[in-house]
């Protein structure tokens, strides 16, 4: 009986956290936002999500090589980390992954590293992004004096805890 319960235990989570979701959400306000949108964008961002979803699949897949699951079950397993991740402070929600892949054989320091790097490299491509957009701020904008040091501080800052962060990690999971 307690292996039964374990095996649909977690499948539970997901609808039991949408439905939490769902009755602390402001359904008026969500559905006000939502008739105020334009609808080029509503179409344009979901038509987003499945290819950067499906991009950053495939960037998982090859951090976990040669322990990586097929195509399809990576996809799963990805989009069940965003999903848990949405709901945990830090996004650690997204470190489930790794626990479905220890039970499908995976060794767990490479399945909580591969997930571990996953978020830095995000951080990796969100940054510079942003930076350019904070630089194509025009030089009368209030505080951009303020967000040019701050991001080149965070950018340091970044290069080096990566560094860090990947040499600690790969000698904790003894890769």
């Amino acid at each position: 009986m307690k292996h039964r319960a374990r095996s649909w235990l977690p499948r539970l989570l997901g609808p039991v956290l949408l439905v939490v979701l769902l009755l602390r959400t402001d359904t008026q306000a969500l559905i006000e936002t939502l008739a105020g949108a334009k609808t080029i964008n509503l179409v344009g961002a979901f038509l987003l999500i499945l290819p950067i979803l499906f991009l950053r699949t495939i960037r998982w897949r090859n951090l976990l090589f040669p322990h990586a699951p097929a195509y399809g079950e990576s996809l799963a397993l990805y989009g069940f980390g965003v999903f848990a991740g949405t709901f945990t402070p830090g996004q650690v929600g997204e470190l489930g992954k790794a626990y479905f892949l220890r039970k499908r054989g995976v060794p767990l320091g490479k399945a909580v590293y591969a997930t571990i790097l996953d978020r830095l490299l995000d951080l990796v491509f969100l940054l510079p992004f942003g930076g350019l957009f904070i630089l194509a701020l025009p030089l009368s904008t209030p505080g951009y004096l303020i967000l040019a040091t701050i991001l080149g501080f965070l950018l340091a800052f970044m290069g080096q805890a990566i560094g860090a962060a990947t040499t600690q990690a790969a000698k904790l999971c003894q890769l």
